[in-house]
């Protein structure tokens, strides 16, 4: 019993000893700050934290080089007639899935229409739109999204 108390009071003056030091670095202004404006010592770590992680996601991830591009055959059908919405995803690996997403008021809902692409990025994703109107579509591939891609259905 006598441990968990010393070890509550040692947490406790090593967490006063942290923010007494932390408060005298948010009082005292950065040397190259300009007068009248202070500086937080934890501002510096979370601006350095994101430089890292903004500088590994753009090494690491590929959602910031990959570009999806689509392209609908036809502008206009008629209901449960199919349409081609084809296109080239350039920065993924061959082979990637492709799914097909509708606007559903003012949300994107994904459909059971995927592809993979192909050798160069290419890839067809074929549906048959039931609803008349206009019905708008996206493609997503690796967290990116193309532009969106009008069919009206009569």
């Amino acid at each position: 019993m006598k441990r968990m108390y010393r070890l509550a009071v040692a947490s406790l003056v090593s967490t006063a000893v942290v923010t007494g030091g932390a408060a005298a670095a948010v009082a005292a202004p950065a040397p190259d700050a300009h007068p009248g404006t202070a500086r937080h010592l934890l501002d510096k770590a979370d601006k350095d934290e994101k430089a890292d992680k903004d500088g590994k996601e753009a090494k690491g991830d590929r959602a910031g080089r990959v570009t999806v591009s689509a392209e609908a055959n036809k502008s206009g059908v008629r209901a449960h007639q199919e349409v081609r919405i084809a296109g080239k995803v350039i920065g993924a690996r061959p082979g990637s899935k492709v799914r097909l997403q509708q606007q559903d008021h003012h949300r994107w809902v994904d459909l059971p229409v995927t592809a993979t692409t192909q050798r160069h990025g290419e890839y067809v994703l074929h549906v048959k739109p039931a609803h008349r109107g206009r019905t708008v579509y996206r493609v997503f591939c690796d967290g990116v999204f193309s532009h969106n891609v009008t069919v009206t259905v009569r």
